[in-house]
C-alpha cells in the first residue's frame, strides 16, 4: 500500500510539473515576442504571439509568470502593432477590435491612445475612396495625383495618323488594306475580345513597318491605360499579385522611346503602382525573389529623374511606403 500511495504521488506531481509547465508555454513565446518587437523583427513577433495565445488567449495586466514575477500580457495590441507596421491593415484591424473588446488595454492609457490612433489610420486605408482612381487617357506630363479615366477608347478618332481610315475602294467595288491598316483592325478586334496580349503584339508590328506608327502608337496608349485600369481595379481589390502582372505589361508598353515622351504620366503611373506593390510584397512575406525592395527603389528612382517634385497620394497607401518613396526609409 505504501509503495502504491509513493507512485500515486509521484505520478500526481509529475502531472502537476507537467501542466504547470505548458501553463509557462505562453510566456515564453511572450518574451521572445516582446524582443523581437523592440527588434522592429515584425513577423517574429507575430508569430511568438500567435503561439502564446494558443495557452493563453485573454490578456491580462499583471499576469503571473513565475513565483513573483508578473507581466503585463497585451498580445493582440503587439500583434496589432506589427501589422500596422508590415502594412497589413485588415489584420491590424481585427488584432485592435479584439483588444479593445477583452478591455485591458483601456488600462494602459499611452498604449490605448496609439492604438486608437492607429485604428483610424485603418479605417482610412480600408476604406475605398469615393470614386474608383483610374487614369485619364490623355495625361501629360508628370504628377503624383490618381485621376479618374475619362474613358480613354473614346479618344481613338481624335488623333491624326499617317495610316488613312477605313479600306480603300477600288476597282469592281472591292477595298484593300494596307499590312499596316490590316494588323491595326485586326488588333482593334482583339481588344474587344479582350485578347490583349495578341493585340499589343499586332500593333508593335506596325511599328516594325515603319507606316502607320502614329496610329499604332494611340492604340498601343489605350492598352496600357487598360492595363493599368485593370492593375488599379485589383490592387484596390486586394489582388496585389494579380495588379502586378497589370502594371508590368502597361509599363512594358510605355517605356517604349516614343510612348514614353508622349505619355510620360501614365509611365510614372505604372511606375508608382509597381513600386507600391514590390514593398508591400517585400513587408508581407511575399518577395520570394528577395529583391523586390532593391527593385521598388529604382522604379522611384525613375520616377524622380522624371519629375522630381512627385509625391505619393498618401492617403491611399501606407505610411512605410510613402516613407519609402520620400526617401525616409
Amino acid at each position: 500500500m505504501k509503495t502504491m500511495a509513493k507512485t500515486f504521488l509521484a505520478l500526481t506531481l509529475v502531472m502537476v510539473l507537467v501542466s504547470s509547465l505548458a501553463a509557462m508555454e505562453w510566456y515564453v513565446h511572450y518574451t521572445k515576442a516582446m524582443k523581437a518587437f523592440e527588434s522592429k523583427d515584425w513577423p517574429e513577433t507575430i508569430r511568438q504571439i500567435q503561439e502564446a495565445l494558443k495557452d493563453k488567449p485573454e490578456p491580462k495586466l499583471k499576469a503571473r509568470m513565475t513565483g513573483i514575477d508578473f507581466v503585463d500580457y497585451l498580445p493582440y495590441y503587439y500583434i496589432g502593432v506589427s501589422y500596422y507596421n508590415l502594412g497589413n491593415f485588415k489584420e491590424a484591424q481585427a488584432a485592435f477590435v479584439k483588444s479593445q473588446d477583452f478591455g485591458e488595454i483601456k488600462k494602459v492609457g499611452n498604449l490605448y491612445s496609439n492604438l486608437q490612433r492607429k485604428m483610424e489610420d485603418c479605417q482610412k486605408w480600408l476604406t475605398p475612396p469615393p470614386k474608383e482612381p483610374e487614369l485619364k487617357s490623355n495625361q501629360e506630363g508628370g504628377g503624383g495625383k490618381i485621376q479618374e479615366t475619362t474613358a480613354a477608347e473614346t479618344d481613338a478618332g481624335k488623333v491624326k495618323t499617317d495610316v488613312k481610315p477605313g479600306a480603300q475602294p477600288q476597282a469592281g467595288g472591292k477595298t484593300v488594306l494596307s499590312p499596316a491598316e490590316e494588323l491595326i483592325d485586326s488588333g482593334k478586334q482583339l481588344v474587344m475580345e479582350g485578347k490583349y496580349t495578341e493585340a499589343k503584339e499586332k500593333f508593335f508590328a506596325v511599328l516594325q513597318l515603319g507606316a502607320g506608327h502614329q496610329a499604332a502608337e494611340h492604340e498601343l496608349h489605350l492598352l496600357a491605360v487598360k492595363y493599368l485600369n485593370e492593375g488599379i481595379r485589383s490592387y484596390f481589390s486586394g489582388e496585389v499579385v494579380k495588379s502586378e502582372k497589370s502594371f508590368r505589361e502597361a509599363e512594358q508598353i510605355l517605356s517604349r522611346a516614343a510612348l514614353a515622351v508622349k505619355r510620360g504620366k501614365n509611365l510614372i503611373t505604372a511606375y508608382q503602382f509597381l513600386a507600391v506593390v514590390l514593398i508591400e510584397k517585400y513587408y508581407l512575406g511575399m518577395d520570394n525573389a528577395g529583391n523586390g525592395l532593391e527593385e521598388a527603389r529604382s522604379y522611384i528612382a525613375r520616377i524622380k529623374s522624371m519629375n522630381p517634385g512627385f509625391e505619393l497620394e498618401k492617403k491611399y497607401f501606407s505610411p512605410r511606403v510613402v516613407d519609402i518613396f520620400s526617401g525616409k526609409i
